[in-house]
């Protein structure tokens, strides 16, 4: 098949870059779509105009001037609207992330006919009807939270699927590290995030109850933790990326990971499986999906409670025996079963039966 991935691919996110590989892996001519359209209209007047009026809660729904040509979400619309032209796909991916107009969306089902597969990555968050009103305009849904996919199939009526995340090998990988890095990324528990209110509590709550050493990277936690000296301490930057993350987790002893959904229990992110795959420990925030991936205790770990993590933390940190055993067999389990790969197989049967139907 001739595919059209629509994301982020000049990013430092590999996921878009990932999924096109493992799709010309399985045969397919891959061309890509770039997401990442930002117009000096939409930076210094729609952007400025919105926070505004969501101040003053005069317009808090939907997006003042979201339809203006000279949007974001029109210019990308439209520039998907001649790459379809152009390339002739026999399906179009659109890994949400960004937006499109639907009556675009419409255009290009209707007049060039493609299949359109919408897959939903942003976890159990809010679905607003512009969402929905796209979705209802594609061929097949695909989503990484099961409550999502819920959702989705009480307001739409085309085919819906599980596709949850998955790791790319040649990226997060076993490495030799050097000195130096084992030095610098050395810690018994990190943390790789954004802050918010929800993870600061259990980051706390930990730095409180454990002795463990901690290692923080991420926006927004230095002034969180400006009053705290020995967490501001163990803040190490706004950010850490690419061969650096892969050398974090193939040091710390422990990664956590908290996601960003509230306490929603539901989807399971990219570093569920970015940590494995690097022969690391990973302690998971529980979610109703991740007993399917994982035998939880056996390849990887995960916590429904402040105590739960606490008394895990210990122990895996008494017990390197046990935390080795963990790691080794959540590594044997993302090579096998949740490698890019694997779900671009199952991207595609989707799609080939969608394709059969229309």
């Amino acid at each position: 098949m001739k595919i059209l991935l629509c994301y982020y691919f000049c990013t430092a996110v590999p996921l878009g870059r990932s999924c096109a590989e493992a799709l010309r892996g399985l045969g397919h001519e891959v061309a890509s779509f770039e997401c990442d359209v930002r117009t000096p209209f939409d930076r210094w007047v729609i952007r400025p105009a919105n926070k505004i009026l969501s101040n003053l809660r005069i317009w808090r729904d939907q997006e003042f001037l979201m339809r203006s040509r000279w949007s974001n979400l029109s210019t990308r619309s439209r520039g998907l609207l001649r790459t379809v032209r152009e390339v002739r796909p026999d399906a179009v991916v659109v890994m949400r992330g960004a937006s499109f107009l639907p009556e675009v969306l419409r255009e290009i089902r209707q007049t060039i006919s493609p299949v359109l597969a919408y897959w939903w990555l942003k976890g159990p968050i809010k679905i607003y009807p512009d969402t929905v009103e796209e979705v209802r305009c594609c061929d097949l849904l695909l989503s990484t939270s099961r409550r999502a996919l819920d959702e989705f199939r009480r307001q739409v009526e085309v085919p819906c699927h599980y596709l949850p995340l998955a790791v790319d090998p040649g990226i997060h990988r076993r490495l030799a590290v050097s000195a130096a890095d084992s030095q610098r990324y050395d810690c018994d528990v990190s943390f790789v995030g954004s802050w918010n209110k929800e993870r600061q509590e259990i980051i706390e709550h930990l730095a409180s109850r454990t002795s463990a050493s901690l290692k923080i990277w991420g926006p927004g936690w230095r002034k969180a933790f400006s009053g705290d000296g020995r967490l501001a301490g163990c803040v190490q930057g706004a950010g850490i990326y690419g061969e650096q993350v892969v050398k974090l987790f193939n040091v710390a002893r422990i990664s956590l990971n908290i996601h960003t959904w509230h306490g929603i229990p539901s989807g399971v992110n990219g570093l569920a499986f970015e940590v494995p795959a690097c022969g690391g420990m990973a302690m998971l925030e529980h979610s109703e999906e991740l007993s399917e991936i994982y035998r939880i205790g056996e390849e990887v770990e995960s916590y429904r409670s402040l105590e739960e993590l606490v008394d895990k933390i210990n122990f895996l940190l008494a017990n390197p025996e046990a935390r080795r055993k963990i790691a080794e067999r959540g590594y044997e389990r993302v090579q096998r079963d949740h490698t890019f790969a694997r779900r671009m197989e199952r991207l595609t049967e989707a799609v080939q039966d969608a394709k059969t139907e229309l």
